[in-house]
């Protein structure tokens, strides 16, 4: 009887913790992706040759695995739950890499950091200073780039880019941002297409 009893006992306080605990909620991942197929490559009359990519640099807010949107006034949203799957420091550079590999035609490009061995023509460098989708749903992407050659920079230039998410969902959130920075790399793509080979 007494065995029946704490059986019976053990049971309800399975059944009340199970009842009691919160739900799970399982994160979802997410990555950006490189441009698909590619559209006619900008070219150019002279051949470029090796291009370094980077450092490319991302803002501290961006350097967490939570997605990040912005809010009403200065706040900003981490999203527990919607998350990228590898650090956004390392993706971005690398979905930069690949996109301008398949924009200029000629180059054979390197991502920083590269080997010691390889001495770029043209090294891009990057500071990403904005690169979330805001209150309004809006992507936007703000950086400061150069072109360097021998380490003395040959062009300067900022970008300001802003698209609107088609929705409010994580993967909407993303695929925008997706679009800016496919964006992004045509402008990279095009300012190399027109620098000179001495």
């Amino acid at each position: 009887m007494f065995k029946l009893y704490a059986c019976v006992v053990c049971l309800l306080s399975a059944t009340l913790l199970a009842a009691c605990s919160p739900k799970t909620h399982p994160a979802q991942f997410y990555r950006l992706e490189p441009l698909g197929a590619a559209p006619a490559p900008i070219t150019s009359d002279k051949p470029l040759r090796v291009i370094g990519l980077g450092p490319v640099r991302i803002p501290a807010y961006l350097d967490r695995p939570q997605i990040v949107t912005g809010a009403a006034g200065n706040r900003m949203n981490l999203d527990e739950y919607h998350r990228w799957a590898e650090p956004l420091r390392d993706t971005v550079g690398s979905v930069l890499g690949e996109n301008l590999s398949a924009r200029v035609p000629g180059a054979h490009l390197v991502v920083f950091p590269w080997n010691r061995a390889i001495t770029p023509d043209y090294q891009i460098e990057i500071d990403f200073s904005r690169f979330h989708v805001n209150d309004e749903g809006v992507a936007e992407l703000w950086a400061n780039w150069s072109i360097l050659r021998n380490n003395k920079p040959l062009l300067l230039q900022t970008s300001r880019i802003a698209l609107p998410a088609s929705g409010r969902d994580a993967e909407a959130l993303v695929a925008a941002q997706n679009r800016t920075l496919a964006q992004f790399s045509e402008e990279l793509a095009l300012a190399l297409s027109k620098l000179p080979i001495e």
